[in-house]
């Protein structure tokens, strides 16, 4: 029994996160080259979700709907609670991966500097073009490490 109760949650989170709407665009947005609009992202699907919510309540007060109808609200405040959580996590999680581009950038600059010491070549210096070149192959390179 317990099993089958546990087989049921987990295929209902599993159908809940892959076709709500929110969760796909969250997921679209969680990809390294959008997390720049997380914010806007955010602030906008919970306005969104915030309105739908007000409608919701309106109904429900005003104009007498059914009490069964209140299970329609559960997923907008769920929706609405994972957009405003979204706007700090894709700011921290952009951040990391700038973090983390930079330090690669430095340590492909030191290797280069150390081979050109150890070579007696002059120590290479770099055009903000080859900066930016380094910075793509960094991002490049950082996607598609686990």
């Amino acid at each position: 029994m317990i099993s089958l109760a546990s087989t049921i949650v987990a295929e209902l989170i599993w159908f809940c996160q892959t076709f709500f709407p929110s969760n796909i665009v969250l997921r679209y947005f969680r990809r390294r080259d959008r997390l720049k609009w997380g914010a806007l992202v955010g602030l906008t699907g919970a306005a969104v979700h915030y309105a739908l919510f007000l409608l919701l309540s309106t109904g429900y007060q005003q104009w007498g709907w059914e009490a069964w109808a209140h299970l329609v609200g559960i997923p907008v405040v769920l929706s609405l609670v994972k957009y405003a959580l979204f706007i700090p996590i894709s700011a921290i999680v952009l951040v990391h991966h700038r973090v983390r581009e930079g330090i690669l950038v430095r340590q492909v600059n030191r290797e280069l500097r150390r081979r050109a010491k150890t070579d007696g070549t002059s120590i290479p210096d770099f055009t903000a073009e080859q900066r930016d070149e380094l910075k793509t192959l960094a991002r490049q390179a950082l996607a598609f490490r686990p």
